[in-house]
């Protein structure tokens, strides 16, 4: 049910989905003091309400605390994931962009023997990697099932796409780096740079696929966080002698808070999809940024792969 829902969500502006959600958090909250009010009197009718009346509302401050960590732990771990999700996906592109200018240094180098099957190569890999990263980014936005290997033999792997040709990309540009040959200091010292930045560029890229494959809060997390709600609802009702129309006050006012904190988590669960995505556009900057360079180069673009070649 609760996928269900974020699957809904995701395109929807992020003020319309606080208010809708502000709004279906005050009808629940009606709906939740009517049933409760009820049942209230059904416990005063048996005299249980007098008989616990006195801890109460200490009980209610307990649970309450309760409900207070179980909150922020849930809306603080999306924030965290989605604030790590953009975090890497900025390294991912500074890594990219950072291989791509380091390896031209090769070819500046005076007392390089260059052939273009290696650091020239790389480069026209990682100009083809950023514009298919375009592609990739409109997939994961309309969360689309993505190629995660090259060696995988899923739907998505198989009918190649974006994903799949970014996946063999990056295993080239990663293969081809590290079979560079430097022949001189200078070039011993990029090509140590540059496998670090490879290595680095991997990594992200790995994780970034981890955070869009699994969503951050699990459904438990999610039915524990609404049940907690109605569990402290039903806590107010137990203290005896409050005014109906102020109790209906208070529950609004709560399931509001919680729709509205619900909203929010709903917005971080997803960082690469709908309206609220991570914003690719740094790979289209990059892709003009490139192409720049290598027209400036007189470097041939395209014919990349299967798979890679030279």
């Amino acid at each position: 049910m609760i996928p269900r829902i974020e699957s809904f969500t995701l395109d929807w502006d992020p003020r319309l989905l606080l208010l809708a959600f502000i709004v279906l958090g005050i009808g629940v909250g009606i709906v939740v003091h009517l049933v409760f009010m009820r049942f209230s009197k059904w416990l005063a009718r048996r005299d249980w309400l007098a008989e616990h009346h006195e801890i109460a509302s200490h009980f209610i401050g307990v649970v309450g605390v309760i409900y207070a960590v179980l909150v922020a732990f849930v809306v603080v771990t999306a924030w965290q994931a989605h604030d790590r999700a953009q975090e890497l996906t900025i390294q991912e592109q500074h890594n990219v962009d950072d291989l791509f200018h380091l390896d031209a240094a090769y070819h500046d180098s005076s007392d390089a023997k260059y052939p273009d099957r290696n650091a020239e190569s790389v480069r026209r890999m990682l100009r083809e990697y950023v514009m298919v990263m375009g592609e990739e980014w409109r997939q994961m936005k309309e969360e689309e099932l993505l190629c995660f290997d090259t060696a995988a033999v899923s739907q998505a792997c198989q009918s190649g796409g974006a994903s799949k040709l970014a996946n063999d990309l990056a295993h080239c540009i990663r293969e081809r780096t590290f079979s560079l040959s430097p022949t001189t200091l200078r070039e011993q010292i990029i090509y140590q740079e540059g496998i670090r930045l490879v290595q680095s560029f991997s990594e992200n890229r790995e994780e970034i696929r981890l955070h869009y494959q699994e969503p951050t809060l699990h459904t438990n997390l999610w039915w524990s966080f609404l049940l907690g709600a109605l569990i402290l609802a039903g806590m107010t009702y137990t203290i005896r002698g409050q005014d109906s129309r102020s109790q209906l006050f208070r529950m609004c006012a709560l399931f509001a808070m919680i729709g509205m904190l619900v909203a929010l988590a709903l917005v971080f669960d997803r960082p690469f999809s709908g309206s609220q995505q991570i914003s690719g556009k740094a790979w289209t900057v990059m892709l003009t940024h490139f192409d720049g360079d290598l027209d400036r180069d007189a470097t041939p673009k395209g014919g990349l792969p299967p798979m890679c070649s030279d």
